[in-house]
């Protein structure tokens, strides 16, 4: 009830939609209650409390799974679905972010991560594929591709920080269709973006959307240069997943 309380103090009456706000109430005071239990640590090395805590009601099984599907390729995300209640990619998103300490190392807000994180993953998309549980699978197997060829200590933190959410947000919103499609039947979407990768012009301009939304601009923190090099890596990225253009990019 303290913790409940305290958000709705926090949120209630904020710049923040009340819709919104309660969302977030109810979804994370349940997290907040359950950290009361001893800290589980999800990196290797790590000798900070993880940030995922709060992020999780405490069941069975899910920390340990978030831990092992750190370091596995052999990982079900549809388990990890089920055990943090629904929150795949922001579980693993900010297990992810916690461990190549990109929240410690840009200066961000760990709260607003959390809320952003939490907002992004509710209006994903809930079509048969490109949902959040795809997102939270292309975000882990990036991890795991970059940890695991030695890739990750050769980027720096701003690039690591672009490269996952990029990885985050790269169906974020998907309609369910093709860009080729959305240009044959001229959609809103293909007329907005002139029939020119339109699915991923979409997503990113949702993202930097809600990014822009006050109270969720997790970028904020960072210098005006630092910034345009996030945003124009993550533009750079998400476009390279226009599989109408892959001979292009690898020609």
């Amino acid at each position: 009830k303290k913790a409940r309380s305290t958000m709705q103090a926090n949120l209630i009456g904020s710049n923040v939609d009340d819709a919104t706000a309660q969302y977030l109430i109810d979804t994370l005071t349940p997290a907040y209650e359950a950290s009361k239990a001893p800290l589980v640590d999800v990196s290797s090395d790590s000798e900070s409390p993880s940030l995922i805590k709060a992020l999780l009601s405490v069941q069975d099984g899910v920390q340990p799974m978030i831990r092992s599907a750190l370091r596995s390729w052999q990982t079900d995300l549809f388990k990890i679905n089920t055990a943090s209640n629904g929150h795949p990619l922001a579980a693993l998103g900010q297990a992810v972010l916690e461990q190549h300490r990109l929240i410690e190392s840009n200066k961000l807000d760990a709260e607003m991560m959390q809320n952003f994180l939490l907002l992004l993953e509710r209006d994903y998309g809930d079509n048969e594929y490109h949902n959040a549980i795809h997102g939270a699978d292309v975000l882990l197997s990036l991890h795991l591709f970059l940890s695991k060829t030695g890739l990750s200590k050769r980027l720096s933190k701003l690039q690591l920080l672009a490269a996952f959410l990029a990885a985050i947000c790269h169906d974020f919103r998907h309609p369910g269709t093709t860009s080729a499609h959305e240009a044959k039947v001229m959609s809103p979407l293909a007329i907005a973006y002139s029939d020119q990768s339109v699915l991923e012009l979409h997503h990113l301009a949702s993202v930097f959307a809600l990014l822009n939304t006050e109270g969720l601009n997790v970028l904020g923190p960072l210098s005006a240069e630092d910034f345009r090099h996030v945003r124009g890596l993550m533009i750079e990225m998400v476009l390279h997943t226009d599989l109408a253009k892959h001979f292009d990019f690898i020609g």
